[in-house]
């Protein structure tokens, strides 16, 4: 059996929003890598467009704010303040409420700026894990960028682990959704 036309219709403009939400999104986040690349920092991405692109379209997937991960462009330096005061320079507000992130309010996008990966305060094994994901991190050379970006993909084996970190993390204490299913099954392929 079909659907009825009326709910075809609704998918649709639904799609299609969605789309235009993406792009919008996209684009505020092409523009802040820019601007952290002109200040010697590297914008990697965490979740969001990394899993998009597992997608057949990465426009398709839905995501209510953006989450980085900042590194020295030269370097392998942990440089979550200096792209906060980066950000505030340029007018836009940061919020420091959290130890494990940072949150940028940009136009049509929020972004959580991540010092940690995990929320490891009191959790040896989450200790363990913010620390290899640390190291996997300062191995990186920066080669793996987002088309003609300045987002950078992390190594597969942190987005791996973070998006594992990150299922639990809801599973605990906000129950898992469809979305982080079908993210992890999309990705894993």
């Amino acid at each position: 059996m079909l659907p009825q036309k009326k709910d075809i219709i609704q998918w649709i403009g639904d799609t299609v929003r969605q789309e235009s939400i993406y792009a919008v999104r996209q684009k505020s986040a092409d523009e802040m890598a820019l601007l952290f690349n002109s200040n010697g920092i590297r914008t990697y991405v965490l979740k969001g467009a990394v899993v998009a692109e597992c997608y057949p379209n990465p426009t398709h997937r839905m995501s209510v704010d953006m989450d980085c991960y900042l590194m020295e462009d030269k370097g392998n330096e942990d440089v979550w303040e200096r792209g906060n005061k980066v950000m505030e320079e340029h007018g836009y507000k940061v919020i420091r409420d959290y130890y494990k992130n940072s949150t940028f309010i940009l136009p049509e996008l929020s972004v959580e700026n991540h010092r940690f990966f995990t929320p490891f305060r009191g959790n040896d094994r989450l200790i363990r894990l913010e620390r290899h994901l640390q190291s996997l991190m300062a191995a990186d050379k920066g080669e793996d960028r987002f088309d003609d970006s300045f987002l950078y993909r992390p190594p597969v084996m942190v987005s791996a682990l973070f998006l594992i970190e990150h299922a639990y993390s809801h599973f605990l204490h906000e129950g898992l959704t469809w979305r982080h299913v079908l993210d992890w099954m999309l990705f894993s392929r």
